[in-house]
This record gives structure tokens, C-alpha cells and sequence, in this order.
């Protein structure tokens, strides 16, 4: 496989550097590029994720190290995708003044 051929099938490659050196490089798309690079907490769910699902859209609790199910009663105000009902997204929080 060329370098070209690989530019064609991965929009996006990432470099993991830990302490100056490239650890690792990530072919992806474009929005797990997006995520990656926005600088994320990142959890290891090994131990919780036997126990329970967890998935996008999942509101995370730091101080209690706890997942939960977004619902929109949780986030007042939320403006939510109703064409995810499972994993709804809130779009903007932002009280608007009318």
C-alpha cells in the first residue's frame, strides 16, 4: 500500500507523543480525529463497562468516577436531537430571551 493510497482511504492521521517521542500514530476519520485532538478526559472503563453499558452521549460524574444516562430533565434548557432519541445530543444550553 502506497502513501497515497493510504492518504485516499484515512482522512486523518494523529500522533501520540509521550514525552517528546511518537508513541503511536492513528489512521481515522475526521471526527474521531475532531475528538482526539480536542484534548478529552480520557477514563479507562474496563472495570465499569462489565457492569454497565456506557455509551456516547453518557454524562460522567469526575468526582464520583460515575456514568449516567443523559436525559433532557437533567439539563434544563437543553436543546436536544430528536433524531437520536437513544443518545440524545444537547445542541445548545443557552438560555434564549424572548
Amino acid at each position: 500500500m502506497t502513501t497515497e493510497t493510504i492518504e485516499e482511504l484515512v482522512p486523518a492521521r494523529i500522533a501520540f507523543i509521550i514525552d517528546g517521542v511518537v508513541a503511536d500514530v492513528l489512521n481515522t476519520d475526521d471526527r474521531l480525529a475532531a475528538i482526539f485532538l480536542s484534548q478529552p478526559k480520557v477514563v479507562d472503563v474496563t472495570e465499569i463497562s462489565q457492569s454497565e453499558f456506557i455509551t456516547s452521549g453518557y454524562l460522567y460524574n469526575e468526582e464520583l468516577n460515575t456514568f449516567t444516562r443523559f436525559t433532557v430533565e437533567e439539563t434544563p434548557g437543553a436543546v436536544v436531537d430528536a433524531a437520536l432519541p437513544d443518545a440524545p445530543i444537547v445542541v445548545d444550553t443557552t438560555p434564549t430571551e424572548d
